[in-house]
């Protein structure tokens, strides 16, 4: 699984990126996600999303029907696919996204096809974006790796 963030060029209506990116899902058959990079905290937030996801297919225990949108699920840490898409989906006029995508080969197709640019300082963790996952300050504050708060939500919104 490759994960990186993207600066996107051109059209920015979200409803007319996710269009053209199912289009060209389906076209190669592989796995494409996009999230918001404002609250996305790191690669292994995202990696470990997609871990549980495929675990949750082979285990019977999906909420989703797609491999992406269960992905979506765990990363945002909600469970009704209305509030992970408000919390993590990218917004309009979104000049950033985190990538997620299953090889290097595709990758760079994608990047093409979509005229975007790499730029994966964009999914560097931060206080402001653990905000924006919904942590609060005391919480934060109240830890020594303030990061793993979001795999602690992450694990324990399952229940």
């Amino acid at each position: 699984m490759y994960i990186v963030g993207v600066e996107i060029r051109g059209p920015k209506k979200a409803k007319h990126v996710l269009e053209k990116l199912e289009g060209h899902r389906k076209e190669n058959d592989i796995f494409i996600q996009v999230l918001n990079t404002e609250k996305v905290i790191g690669k292994e937030h995202l990696l470990w999303a997609f871990q549980k996801a495929e675990e949750s297919f082979e285990n019977g225990t999906n909420r989703a029907n797609s491999l992406e949108m269960e992905t979506l699920l765990w990363a945002s840490a909600e469970w009704q696919i209305k509030n992970a898409l408000y919390k993590m989906g990218i917004a309009d006029e979104a000049e950033e996204a985190a990538l997620m995508i299953e090889d290097k080969e595709h990758l760079e197709d994608l990047l093409d096809f979509m005229d975007w640019v790499r730029n994966d300082e964009v999914l560097e963790p931060s206080e402001e974006k653990l905000k924006n996952f919904g942590l609060e300050e005391s919480e934060i504050a109240s830890v020594k790796e303030p990061y793993d708060l979001v795999f602690e939500k992450m694990a324990t919104s399952v229940l």
